[in-house]
C-alpha cells in the first residue's frame, strides 16, 4: 500500500513539473514572437520615416544659393508663361526659307500655319501647316522642276529665356509630288518627317519674329533620303 502511494505521488509530481515546463516553453515562444514583431515594426518604422541626418542634409542642400538659382532657372525655362504666346491663345504665321542642302538645288520654302499653345510636360506649340517647295534642281536635261505642295502637323517645345525663346519640334508631313527620279532630289517618298529649330522674339504685345532652320526627310523609310534643309525667317501675329 505504501509503495502504491509513492508511485502515485511520483507520477503526480512528474506530470505537474512537465506541465509547468511546457507552460514555460510556450510562454518563452510567445515572448520571442512578440520581440520579433516589435523588431519588425521598428524596422518598418525606420523605413517609413526619413533618417534625421538624411533629412537635414537634403533640407540644407535645397536651401543652398546654387540649388535655388538652378530651380528658378529650370522653372523659368520649362514652365511659367509660354514665351511664344504670352497672354494670347492663337497664332498665324508666314514662313520663308532658302535651300541650304549640299545638293545645290535652287529651292525655296513658303508656308502658312496656325498654332495654339499646348502644354504636355512643358510649354509647347501645336501647329497645322500648309506650304510649298518651289524651284528647280541642278540637274541638267529633262524636267528638273521640283515644285510640290506639303501639308503637315508639328509639335514644338518652347524654352523661355530672358529676351528671347527657343523652339524645337517634329511632326508628320505629306507632299503631293515625289521627284526622286530627278538625280539629287533627296527624298524617295511622299510621306516625310518635318523637323524645326527656331530662335524667336516677341514685339509690341502681339507679334513674333523667328529665325528658322527646317529639315525634311523620310527617316530612311525609302531611298533616296538625303533630305531638304532650309534656313529662313518666320513672322507671326498672336491674338
Amino acid at each position: 500500500m505504501r509503495i502504491s502511494y509513492y508511485i502515485i505521488s511520483f507520477f503526480f509530481i512528474f506530470n505537474t513539473a512537465s506541465y509547468a515546463n511546457s507552460e514555460k516553453i510556450i510562454s518563452n515562444q510567445d515572448n520571442i514572437k512578440i520581440e520579433e514583431r516589435n523588431e519588425s515594426q521598428e524596422f518598418l518604422n525606420y523605413l517609413n520615416s526619413p533618417n534625421e541626418k538624411t533629412e537635414r542634409f537634403f533640407d540644407t542642400l535645397s536651401q543652398s544659393p546654387s540649388i535655388i538659382k538652378l530651380k528658378n532657372l529650370t522653372s523659368f525655362v520649362f514652365g511659367g508663361q509660354n514665351a511664344a504666346f504670352q497672354d494670347k491663345n492663337h497664332m498665324i504665321s508666314l514662313s520663308y526659307g532658302d535651300n541650304v542642302s549640299a545638293n545645290g538645288h535652287n529651292m525655296h520654302y513658303l508656308s502658312g500655319r496656325y498654332s495654339i499653345p499646348v502644354n504636355l510636360f512643358m510649354n509647347g506649340r501645336a501647329s497645322i501647316e500648309v506650304g510649298g517647295i518651289l524651284g528647280n534642281s541642278n540637274y541638267v536635261g529633262g524636267n528638273n522642276t521640283v515644285n510640290q505642295v506639303i501639308v503637315g502637323l508639328m509639335y514644338e517645345g518652347v524654352f523661355n529665356f530672358n529676351y528671347f525663346y527657343v523652339t524645337g519640334g517634329i511632326g508628320p508631313y505629306y507632299r503631293n509630288e515625289n521627284h526622286s527620279t530627278i538625280p539629287g532630289d533627296g527624298i524617295g517618298s511622299k510621306f516625310v518627317f518635318g523637323a524645326k529649330l527656331a530662335i524667336g522674339k516677341t514685339f509690341f504685345q502681339r507679334y513674333n519674329l523667328e529665325f528658322v532652320y527646317r529639315h525634311f526627310s523620310n527617316g530612311e523609310l525609302e531611298v533616296p533620303n538625303t533630305g531638304y534643309n532650309f534656313l529662313g525667317i518666320e513672322a507671326s501675329i498672336r491674338f
